[in-house]
This record gives structure tokens, C-alpha cells and sequence, in this order.
């Protein structure tokens, strides 16, 4: 054998070694193969500087990761203070609280979101869980390599990762490299209590009709009876087994993708409402300003400034 590719072979397979042991050593159970492609496991964002908000309340559907570089955070949740300080990494859960940071404080931010396609989280903890830098000294072999990539693609995304363009080379390798910090977060959560849900068992054409309308643009219309169609159903059925598995219509489903996806675009850049709204499907602006005036009890317009004020 080719002495390079010997070498070249046995560092791959001390990488895959090295992985395999945080897999192995965290409280992990077996799935099929093809379950875990129901997992959604994404990285939003990850920055290092300023906090992007630092003081306030803040709702969040997903989870926080902070490491503290520089000065300290006062995090308020549920009635009960949590300090954290230079050194420390502190995992927000989705939810409500309010924090405050010293001055001139510095932070490495992940903001990342891990839920089944049924909705169910794959973490679940109310409280904010702290973690000190010997139960976090591994974790830059995934990170460092991470903002590396996102210092030289993208110097001032900071918390707008989401909205930047990229290639599928640059997004894959940020996943790859996310999913790895996921194997050394995991058993951390676990002995810190957190609960971890596996996928429940599921109804297959239930979960199809989402991956459909999870790929389906949000430029078309909803239609029932051509998505029952498809899955050899009738619309009563459809929505009756959809209801089951998620807790919601199909058509409401639809409508709340297309609203995060609204909320999305008018958080995270100058794009024209009208151009929004032709993207969401809507043939007037007008319309979309109803709709969205409705969802949310706010215009489009007051959502933007607002969002672009915290």
C-alpha cells in the first residue's frame, strides 16, 4: 500500500476513532438508519464579538449556546438568577428569559435548533445548564474549525447566518462540523439531566405529506385534496392522520412555515416587503399586509423596525 495513503488512511480513521468514543461514552439509543433523517439538527448561527443583545428579554424557539470569553452574564429565568463568568459555557433552552451582560463583554454565540420532524425536541430541559471548561475542553476541535469558516465567508453575519448566501460545499462542511460539536454537547446535556426524546413510533404517510410541504415553495398555494391525492388519501383522512402525528393541519402547518419564513426575511435584511410578499405568493402587497397583520398583530413594516431596534 502507498505509504501517503496509509498515513492519509490511519488519520482519517483517528478522526472517526475520536468521534466514535463521544458517541460510544454518551447515553445514546439505536434508531433505524433511516429514522435519523427525521431529525432536523441545524446550526443558525455562530459568532464570536458582542453580544448582539446585551440586556433584555429574549424568546427563542430554539436553543443557545454561549461561551463567556470576557466579562460575565446575569441570565433570569423562571424566577431564579443564574450567573455565568469568563471561561464558562452556559446552553439556553427554547423559551423566555432575560439577561444581562457586564460591559465590554465578549461571547462565542451558537444558536442551533435539534427537534424531530414530529416537533418533539431532541434535548429537553427548562433550566439553563453551565458548564465549566474541563467538561468543555474537547469541544474546539468542531468549533475552531467552524468559526474559522465563518470569519473568512462571512466577516459580518454575525446573528444573520441564516439570510448570508453559500455554496453546498461551505454549508456542508459547516453542518459536518456542527454535527460533530452536537456528539460532544450530548452526553454533557445528558449528565446535566436534560431529558432526550427519540423519535416516537409514526404513521409514514403522515410524515411524508410534511416532507412534502416542507420542500414545497411558499410561492404556491396550499392545496388539500392534490396532497391527499398523492398519498392515495382522501382530504378527511389526510387531515385526520396529519392532526394525529403533529398536532395541526396540514394547511395550518403550511401557513406557519410560510410565516416563519416571513417573520425570517423581514428580521434579516433590507429585502423590499413588497419582493416578501411576492415570494410568499401573495399577488399584492396589500394582501400580504393583511395576512401578516393578522398572524402576528403587527404590520410588516412595524415587525421590521422593531425587530431591527432590539
Amino acid at each position: 500500500m502507498n505509504p501517503f495513503f496509509n498515513k492519509a488512511l490511519k488519520k482519517r480513521a483517528d478522526r472517526i476513532t475520536l468521534f466514535t468514543k463521544v458517541f460510544i461514552f454518551s447515553n445514546m439509543d439505536n434508531l433505524r438508519f433511516l429514522d435519523w433523517k427525521h431529525l432536523n439538527a441545524t446550526i443558525h448561527w455562530i459568532y464570536e464579538g458582542p453580544p448582539q443583545q446585551a440586556h433584555g428579554n429574549s424568546t427563542r424557539r430554539d436553543y443557545t449556546a454561549w461561551r463567556i470569553e470576557r466579562g460575565s452574564v446575569r441570565i433570569r429565568r423562571n424566577g431564579k438568577n443564574y450567573f455565568v463568568k469568563a471561561g464558562q459555557w452556559v446552553i439556553l433552552p427554547p423559551g423566555r428569559d432575560e439577561r444581562k451582560f457586564s460591559s465590554r463583554s465578549r461571547i462565542l454565540s451558537i444558536f442551533f435548533s435539534a427537534q424531530w420532524i414530529s416537533g418533539v425536541p431532541l434535548f429537553e430541559f427548562n433550566e439553563p445548564i453551565i458548564l465549566h471548561a474541563a467538561e468543555t475542553s474537547d469541544w474546539w476541535r468542531a468549533l475552531l474549525p467552524m468559526c474559522r469558516i465563518v470569519r473568512k465567508r462571512f466577516p459580518k453575519a454575525y446573528d444573520r447566518l441564516g439570510a448570508q448566501q453559500v455554496d453546498f460545499d461551505t454549508y456542508s462542511r459547516l453542518q459536518y462540523l456542527f454535527h460533530n460539536w452536537l456528539l460532544y454537547l450530548w452526553p454533557q446535556l445528558d449528565k446535566h439531566s436534560a431529558a432526550v426524546h427519540l423519535l416516537a413510533p409514526h404513521n409514514e404517510r403522515a410524515i411524508a405529506m410534511r416532507e412534502h410541504l416542507d420542500s414545497q415553495s411558499l410561492q404556491e398555494p396550499f392545496r388539500l385534496h392534490a396532497l391527499a391525492s398523492q398519498y392515495g388519501l382522501c382530504p378527511t383522512h389526510a387531515n385526520r392522520i396529519f392532526y394525529a402525528q403533529f398536532g395541526t393541519t396540514p394547511k395550518r402547518y403550511f401557513e406557519q412555515r410560510r410565516l416563519r419564513q416571513a417573520q425570517s426575511e423581514l428580521q434579516s435584511g433590507n429585502c423590499p416587503i413588497k419582493e416578501i410578499a411576492w415570494r410568499l405568493g401573495f399577488s399584492h402587497n396589500s394582501l400580504f399586509s393583511t395576512w401578516f397583520l393578522k398572524k402576528c398583530q403587527v404590520a410588516p413594516r412595524q415587525y421590521r423596525s422593531n425587530s431591527q431596534q432590539k
